[in-house]
């Protein structure tokens, strides 16, 4: 049986002025890593008329968590569920750098 691979969004990064240093793409990696749930991201990267932007992923396979971590992500749907219904919108942490 194939194992699920839950994604989902936890930094966006945006630079105005041209590309990403390797100080900044380490500093944003940094911080997507702290707020991972299994200290592995997934990073997606685009180029549009100058501007760089970066998309991190938290990345994680439920049935590979410790108990405690599958709690967290059991709240964690359970939160985004009961906030959808409410009409609260998800949150990511968006940077723009100019």
């Amino acid at each position: 049986m194939e194992k699920a691979i839950i994604k989902r969004p936890i930094l966006a990064a945006v630079k105005l002025s041209g590309k990403f240093t390797a100080e900044e793409r380490k500093y944003l990696r940094e911080k997507a890593w702290r707020k991972s749930t299994d200290g592995a991201t997934m990073t997606m990267t685009s180029t549009d008329f100058g501007r760089e932007s970066l998309l991190f992923f938290d990345v994680y396979v439920v049935e590979n968590l410790s108990l405690l971590k599958r709690f967290r992500h059991a709240l964690r749907v359970f939160t985004a569920a009961i906030a959808r219904n409410v009409g609260i919108k998800p949150r990511i942490v968006i940077i723009t750098l100019k």
